[in-house]
């Protein structure tokens, strides 16, 4: 019987991520450094100091992480406060969990400032139960962490929670923490390995009626 909803934010809720990529080419310009797909891909759903710190080393710079995370956190917080949208299929799918009474949380790689901006940006305040950020956790995902807080703050058991992720190592994390797991993937991640999800969907809007009483009678896929 599933008794909650546990959603990553970024790339699944909201669509950031192409700020985000814009934040990263105006600052690679600025060291005359290129952020390809693969660096793009090395990083994603990682906490913002693990990410600045591989992007730096990618691009062989010996410059101060916590610096370039301060820059960063500036142009983005101003992009998300202006831009930031939700995903189609949101709205939807947030009045169906409402109406069939299943809580939904968070459980996301951004920072709670960010959060906090994205959610006074699209009146998400009042719509999770429990909010985990990085700054709630000491292992970013893929590690079962973020993940585990959400459940744990629940009261449910693992395999009562559903975990709606758009990349590989958010799959990981949910799949760590026990949940059942269901892989929404990105477009800007084509290529990337999806299998051990549960469930793999086009995109919020398949999260049906029939989808959700199909999710009742799942088990969490195992993994090796």
């Amino acid at each position: 019987m599933i008794k909650h909803f546990i959603f990553d934010l970024d790339g699944t809720l909201v669509d950031s991520e192409p700020l985000f990529s814009k934040v990263w080419h105006q600052l690679g310009a600025r060291y005359n450094r290129m952020y390809t797909p693969e660096i793009k891909a090395s990083i994603m759903a990682n906490k913002a100091i693990v990410a600045v710190e591989r992007i730096l080393e990618a691009w062989g710079l010996d410059l101060s992480p916590q610096t370039i995370l301060s820059d960063i956190d500036s142009m983005y917080s101003e992009l998300i406060a202006k831009d930031i949208t939700l995903l189609p299929g949101v709205s939807t799918l947030f009045s169906r969990l409402d109406r069939l009474q299943i809580p939904k949380s968070l459980s996301t790689s951004s920072q709670r400032k960010w959060v906090d901006t994205i959610f006074n940006k699209l009146k998400l305040h009042g719509s999770f139960q429990h909010v985990i950020t990085a700054d709630d956790v000491r292992e970013g995902k893929p590690h079962p962490e973020a993940f585990r807080k959400v459940i744990d703050l629940t009261g449910h058991e693992p395999e009562e929670c559903v975990a709606v992720e758009d990349t590989p190592f958010g799959i990981t994390s949910a799949k760590g923490a026990g949940a059942i797991t269901i892989a929404i993937p990105g477009a800007f991640m084509p290529d990337a390995d999806y299998s051990q999800a549960d469930f793999i969907l086009t995109s919020l809007q398949d999260i049906t009626d029939e989808f959700i009483e199909r999710l009742h009678e799942k088990k969490p896929k195992k993994t090796e």
